[in-house]
């Protein structure tokens, strides 16, 4: 499987001690929606086959689920790194986590 890492944020909702991204928490910023369908979608084109969601706070996104299921269209696997923050509220949770394959908790 080859698997390309994607970072579509530099937003996040924890201070991490260990956080080796933390610099770039400073000024914080979101790739356009339409610039990460580009990214995805020229990724999928040199036979990418999934989509590795990391570095910032992806699910702060409030087109996150829109990108996923760009990704979808693309038959992309679709994995994430997150703290979960962001998945105390049921109806959000599901609406994401029923759209990832792999899903890494960093909790610490």
């Amino acid at each position: 499987m080859k698997t390309a890492v994607v970072n579509i944020t530099s937003f996040c909702n924890q201070k991490c001690i260990f956080c080796s991204e933390w610099d770039m928490h400073i000024d914080p910023k979101h790739i356009s929606f339409d610039r990460v369908k580009e990214i995805i979608s020229s990724m999928k084109d040199k036979w990418v086959d999934s989509v590795n969601f990391m570095w910032g706070e992806a699910v702060i996104r409030s087109d996150f689920s829109d990108i996923i299921s760009y990704c979808r269209e693309l038959w992309l696997w679709v994995w994430m790194v997150t703290n979960g923050m962001m998945f105390h509220n049921y109806n959000y949770a599901y609406k994401i986590l029923s759209k990832i394959d792999v899903l890494e908790l960093s909790w610490h």
